[in-house]
């Protein structure tokens, strides 16, 4: 896992960062999204929520909507997932809790 330092955008407990004059949302999952106890870590994303992005003119992502709302858009199911920063007492057990850690 590769862990960004949301840190950089002056608000590390803010779940928007900018990489390369691109706003990003970190959102997260437990590695298996329905089962949080038998989980071993969480996994994020970094959702491209910059006006004018691709993802947002395909209707995906804006900087307004939620994670599930925005993983539902993507995948069907936005079930589980939670800003990297609100990821909720449940998962503090898991591998990079409170960390934004997207897959290599």
């Amino acid at each position: 896992m590769r862990i960004i330092d949301m840190s950089l955008n002056g608000n590390p407990d803010d779940a928007f960062t900018v990489i390369g004059y691109k706003t990003y949302k970190c959102c997260c999952h437990s590695d298996i999204t329905a089962d949080a106890k038998a989980s071993k870590e969480i996994e994020c994303e970094l959702f491209n929520v910059d006006s004018g992005s691709e993802d947002l003119a395909s209707g995906l992502f804006t900087s307004s909507k939620g994670c599930k709302q925005m993983a539902a858009k993507k995948y069907g199911s936005g079930a589980g997932w939670h800003a990297y920063s609100n990821m909720g007492k449940k998962y503090s057990h898991l591998d990079f809790y409170g960390q934004c850690a997207v897959p290599n």
